[in-house]
């Protein structure tokens, strides 16, 4: 091929004017072949899951990913507290209850640990080694005030006059969307709500009145 070709012919015969032209091309010719061989291969963005968007009989999915891998931290599970979190079957919990069993001869204490997830509320339990690692979920709560509810959907903006559009009124508990839509409903009141994420999910979890 011309790659070939001009990596062959020996340039030193050429005058240096003509081997420096000589040698440009064939690097160009070269890098042209390289892109066309190995292209760069494309970044698929997959949009964020929306909770709110799901019934309280299905269940999520939480995939595990490099980017997403900031969302959850490593810790023993004899530091995990009650009131504190934790991942049970993948699901991110809360913690109401912890009991330790005594340490047998061959074994270490384990943890039994009862938990709800925090986007379904449904009872999770799980068995750990108190030595064990276990992975808490990284919580986060902001406040946003609602600026319009059309159908389920719902349209936010914090103090700084962000807005936030992804969001609809939660499906869990099953009363607090009719409460938030009666509150905003009324007119008299600012209404705000508290937004929870935790894994790439975000879910309305609790709302209350201001004055306007």
């Amino acid at each position: 091929c011309c790659l070939s070709a001009f990596f062959s012919h020996p340039i030193n015969d050429r005058p240096c004017a003509t081997a420096r032209a000589t040698s440009a091309t064939a690097k160009l010719l070269l890098n042209t072949f390289l892109s066309l061989c190995f292209p760069v291969p494309c970044r698929i963005v997959l949009p964020t899951p929306n909770l709110a968007t799901m019934s309280d009989s299905e269940q999520y999915a939480i995939e595990s990913t490099d980017a997403g891998a900031s969302a959850t931290i490593p810790m023993e599970a004899g530091q995990i507290k009650k009131g504190g979190y934790m991942m049970i079957k993948g699901k991110p919990c809360k913690v109401v209850s912890i009991s330790v069993s005594k340490t047998g001869k061959h074994g270490h204490a384990k943890c039994n640990f009862v938990a709800t997830d925090i986007f379904t509320g449904k009872k999770l339990e799980d068995m750990v080694p108190s030595t064990h690692g276990t992975t808490v979920p990284v919580v986060s709560k902001t406040e946003w005030e609602i600026i319009d509810i059309e159908g389920d959907e719902l349209t936010l903006m914090d103090e700084g006059g962000n807005q936030k559009t992804d969001l609809n009124l939660p499906t869990f508990p099953e009363e607090m969307a009719d409460e938030i839509r009666d509150a905003w409903n009324g007119g008299e009141n600012s209404v705000m709500v508290t937004v929870q994420k935790a894994v790439g999910i975000e879910q309305v979890i609790g709302w209350k009145k201001e004055n306007a």
